[in-house]
């Protein structure tokens, strides 16, 4: 799982299933992640879903 303290943008390439918690999603980024099997989150959704914040990553 991965945490973007901002908004996730839609620049790059996902090619595997990831699960992406921010605090907003531009349209092309939520589009990606969901085309490549992952999930979008909400910082609130990640926090009642993995309340230890296990297996995190925070990305900057």
């Amino acid at each position: 799982m991965a945490v973007i303290p901002g908004k996730a943008l839609g620049a790059g390439i996902i090619d595997h299933p990831v699960t992406v918690a921010a605090f907003n999603f531009s349209e092309k980024a939520k589009r990606k992640i969901e085309a490549a099997g992952g999930k979008c989150l909400t910082i609130e959704e990640l926090a009642e879903a993995n309340p230890k914040g296990s297996n995190v990553k925070i990305l900057g």
